[in-house]
Parts: C-alpha cells; sequence; structure tokens
C-alpha cells in the first residue's frame, strides 16, 4: 500500500515524501507541475520510494483513478494555492483549487475508504493578532480570502469526519521556510533578509524589524505531518505544527549578523502596514503543546539552525 501527497512537489509536499520514504512509506507525488529540479537533491535517500505522476485534483476522476491504480490506503492533501496576492489576482482560480480539489480528495477518501487524510491547512486561518502570545488550536478567524478557503477546507474534512466517519486530520502550519520555497525575495522578506547575507553584502530594508511570525524550518513542518499521518489513536482532529517560537524579523537579522559575520543586515521599524499580503499575517507562535503531547512533536530547529540549514542549500542550489 502506498501513501498520496497532493502538491507533491510543494515546499510541504516534497519534504512529507522525503520524511515519509525515509520511514518506509511508498510515496505518490501527485502534483500540475513536474517535480522541481532540486527534488532529487531533497528526497536525498528516499528517492527510491518517491513516484511522481502528473495530474490535476480539480479532476475528481483523476483523483479515484490514483488512488486505486496505486494502491492508496491514505492522502497527505497539500496541493493549495498558496499566498494572498494570488488569491486576489485570480480568486475563483483559488478557490476553486483550494475548496473543489479539497472536496474531490474526501469523496475519494469516502468512495473507496481510504485509512487517513491529513490536511495542511494554515496559521493564517487565526487571523491578524495584536497579541505575542501563543495561540491554541482556538476557533479561527480568517480574515483573507487564502485563509478564508483554507477554513472552507477545514470545515469540509469536519464535516466529512461526523457524517461519513472518515479518519480526516488537519494540520496548521506556521510560515514554513527552507529548501524548496519558492524563490521571490521579493515577497518573502526572510529570503531577501538571508541572501543579502550570505553575499556579505551591507544591506537595510526599510521597514519591517517588528514583524513577528512563528518561522518553521520545513524539515520540522514535514516531520509533524509525518506524526499526524502515523498516529495510531489521535485524540484531535486539528494539531498546530510550528516551531512554538515567534521572531521579529529584526532579530532574524542580528541572527543572519551573527551567522555571517562579514554581512551588516539591518531593519527598520514597522510591520509592513501597508502591504496587505505581509500585514495580514502578523501573529505570535502557535502553541504546539498538543501536538507535542498528543502525537510527540518535537521541532528539531531553532531560528538559527533553520537559516544555517537553509544556507547550505543555497549554496549548492543558488538561485536563479
Amino acid at each position: 500500500m502506498s501513501v498520496l501527497i497532493t502538491g507533491g512537489g510543494g515546499l510541504v509536499g516534497i519534504h512529507v515524501a522525503k520524511a515519509l520514504g525515509k520511514l518506509g512509506e511508498r510515496v505518490i507525488c501527485v502534483d500540475v507541475k513536474p517535480p522541481p529540479a532540486h527534488a532529487a537533491y531533497i528526497l536525498d535517500g528516499s528517492a527510491d520510494q518517491v513516484t511522481y505522476i502528473r495530474g490535476d485534483i480539480l479532476d475528481r476522476g483523476f483523483v479515484a483513478e490514483t488512488i486505486d491504480r496505486y494502491r492508496i490506503e491514505g492522502v497527505v492533501h497539500a496541493a493549495a494555492i498558496v499566498n494572498e496576492r494570488a488569491f486576489r489576482e485570480d480568486p475563483a482560480r483559488g478557490f476553486e483549487t483550494n475548496c473543489v480539489g479539497t472536496l474531490n480528495v474526501l469523496e475519494a477518501a469516502r468512495q473507496l475508504g481510504l485509512r487517513r487524510v491529513v490536511y495542511a491547512s494554515s496559521a493564517t486561518v487565526y487571523g491578524p493578532r495584536a497579541s505575542s502570545s501563543p495561540i491554541p488550536e482556538e476557533p479561527p478567524a480568517p480574515e483573507s480570502l487564502y485563509a478564508e478557503s483554507k477554513y472552507i477546507g477545514e470545515r469540509l474534512l469536519e464535516r466529512y469526519r461526523t457524517v461519513y466517519r472518515i479518519d480526516a486530520l488537519t494540520v496548521r502550519i506556521s510560515t514554513a521556510y527552507g529548501p524548496g520555497k519558492p524563490w521571490m525575495p521579493e515577497r518573502y522578506p526572510l529570503q531577501r533578509l538571508l541572501w543579502e547575507a550570505m553575499r556579505g553584502n551591507h544591506f537595510r530594508m526599510a521597514e519591517g524589524g517588528d514583524y513577528l511570525r512563528d518561522f518553521t524550518f520545513i524539515s520540522d513542518t514535514a516531520l509533524g505531518v509525518c506524526l499526524a499521518y502515523r498516529a495510531v489513536s489521535p485524540g484531535y482532529s486539528v494539531y498546530n505544527i510550528a516551531s512554538g517560537a515567534s521572531h521579529t524579523l529584526a532579530e532574524v537579522a542580528s541572527v543572519l549578523n551573527t551567522l555571517f559575520p562579514g554581512a551588516g543586515i539591518e531593519i527598520g521599524p514597522g510591520r509592513f502596514e501597508n502591504d496587505f499580503a505581509l500585514a495580514g499575517s502578523f501573529r505570535g507562535p502557535l502553541d504546539i503543546r498538543r501536538a507535542a503531547e498528543d502525537l510527540g512533536f518535537r521541532p528539531r530547529y531553532g531560528v538559527k539552525q533553520g537559516l544555517e540549514a537553509y544556507a547550505a542549500f543555497l549554496r549548492q542550489h543558488p538561485p536563479e
């Protein structure tokens, strides 16, 4: 039997494939795009356990046929349009992919009797928070199109759980970064700061130093998703998967200056108030005690270790 990962070429999908492959799972990755050029490097010793196939989760027949053909017993559903900018450019496509795609996965699970579905949701469902207090798995308050789409997916899972008794879990992921993340430094401040530091540059970003997020290295994200997928008797249907600690971008800059002594990274105050995609996602850390106690989840990377590992990857695979 095998596990299906939708969005298997994306950041979360490819690292979950690696982690499950290392545990001996046979992994089938589905994506609308071919696997990225660096997939073999990221998968490393798991490559022989992972098969990539092209396909669209909006094609319900394709989803069911793939599950049947490859004898799939469970799904990690990570396929999605993943940011607010993309949603505002084409909201119909965003909601169709994130909501109808999730429905198609759940329908296949219902009809074919899958063991488990794990849905990769997002911490954005909590909405922006003025407080820096840890956020438990409380009812969401989405305030963006993207966040709303992820919460709709969560509600679909919950309804299928209660009506059809499907074993379906939601994991709320926070600000995953690391090898395989699309390279868009103009949109992801952490990437821009890291790249400038790696090149030994003196660089100042005008604002954003007070911007607070629970930056989570992707290997820890993948670990949490795997634990949710393989849990024997999970006690909850929703888990926060994150580092459990938040950092401002000013703190990130300070860490980078320590890691790269020749660099001079500075960042002005502020929270990107004039950038709708960034300002709407300001929040403190996720409370990960539930995942720790119920799944045995223990993040392995602090922000320093995560940045070091990401830099090592970028040295081997510099962005084009």
